[in-house]
């Protein structure tokens, strides 16, 4: 190769050059990876499943999920979401508005890495509850626009996992508020009204399809006038303990307590009394045994029961200060790991047990940032 000038020699040699360097450095050279940022937790909902692997709901309504026991959050990419539910470490559901005639129901069995669309042409624009009694089985509750107090309200169900929902009742003036089934064919509905401020607890014993009232209420308080108040408040449904066993809050007078059924609802017995300016949650992971997390203005208290709430041992006190409120919540995977979390003043605490809520430590919990 001959060159007409020494400048046309000195071009080709550094273009050869530049050529050689990155042929030489493209077997080492790589992109460096995107830096990860992190924030603290603002959740108002967390629920774990393992030791591990949890899922929690934002204040902005959208999903995230832990794989290290509530370090690290990770979000599961979403729209906002309206209403959900979490039925296992990798299998969740929520529900988004399409239209006012139109609701998308999504769901996922691997974790949140796909999801599954599903359009459902009912009215909405009021209430909508999920309850599941495992992952297979389960059922969805969607309410149309309330008007006068009352609202249409469609009552699906699924057996096989959410592949197909079968319309199992509509009731034109539903007024359910809250929604929960123990069983296949045992399930409670809370009814609100809107001139009261308490609820009537209906049962079904054929999976959904009829309700009567379960007279809960009979015999069991005091009425008082209205010009006295409200003399109780059911305000959420039984929450699943078991087939046959559930617990359920109530509001007495000034105090509340929590109801137990070991039989379906067929009976109840009461136990946990406590002033009602008295925040409270409980968790039970078998008939027998539970936790009890009290929270006043100045402090958190930690009960447990080995006998079905008939008697509580004091476990864990934490002082707390936080003018502006909090809440708190409580739960358990098994007889070991639980997990305690506090909101407050837009951030989310986050507590850790590994012996059966004996000793409790801090875990500094955090939120991957995209970037």
């Amino acid at each position: 190769m001959g060159y007409k000038n020494i400048g046309e020699f000195f071009k080709w040699s550094t273009i050869i050059s530049l050529i050689a360097v990155l042929t030489g450095c493209s077997s080492t050279m790589s992109a460096k990876p995107p830096e990860t940022l992190y924030r603290p937790i603002d959740f108002q909902k967390i629920e774990m499943f393992t030791a591990t692997d949890g899922w929690a709901v934002g204040q902005k309504m959208h999903l995230w999920r832990t794989v290290d026991g509530g370090r690290v959050w990770s979000a599961v990419e979403s729209p906002k979401v309206m209403y959900d539910t979490f039925t296992s470490a990798r299998d969740a559901w929520y529900l988004t508005e399409q239209s006012p005639d139109t609701v998308n129901l999504y769901n996922t069995t691997d974790g949140g890495r796909t999801w599954q669309r599903r359009v459902i042409h009912v009215q909405t624009g009021g209430i909508c509850r999920f309850s599941f009694i495992n992952p297979r089985v389960g059922w969805l509750m969607i309410g149309g626009p309330a008007a006068m107090g009352e609202q249409p309200q469609h009552l699906f169900f699924t057996d096989n996992g959410g592949k197909q929902w079968k319309l199992i009742r509509y009731n034109p003036n539903g007024k359910i508020v809250w929604l929960s089934f123990l069983s296949r064919s045992t399930g409670f509905y809370v009814g609100g009204y809107a001139n009261q401020r308490y609820g009537s607890l209906h049962v079904t014993r054929d999976g959904g399809r009829t309700w009567s009232d379960s007279n809960f209420l009979v015999g069991r308080f005091p009425m008082v006038s209205a010009s006295e108040g409200i003399a109780y408040q059911i305000w959420r449904a039984p929450v699943r303990i078991s087939d046959l066993a559930g617990v359920m809050p109530v509001t007495v007078g000034s105090g509340s307590g929590l109801w137990f059924t070991a039989n379906g609802g067929r009976s109840w017995s009461h136990s946990a009394l406590f002033p009602k300016n008295v925040g409270f949650s409980s968790y039970f992971f078998s008939p027998q045994h539970g936790y009890l997390l009290l929270s006043s203005s100045h402090k958190l208290s930690l009960y447990d029961t080995a006998n079905g709430g008939t008697n509580w041992h004091l476990q864990w006190n934490r002082p707390i200060y936080a003018p502006g409120g909090y809440s708190a919540g409580v739960s358990f995977v098994d007889a070991g790991h639980g997990w305690i979390d506090i909101y407050e003043n837009h951030r989310t605490l986050i507590y850790a047990s590994r012996d059966g809520g004996r000793t409790w430590d801090f875990v500094p919990a955090k939120c991957e940032i995209a970037m």
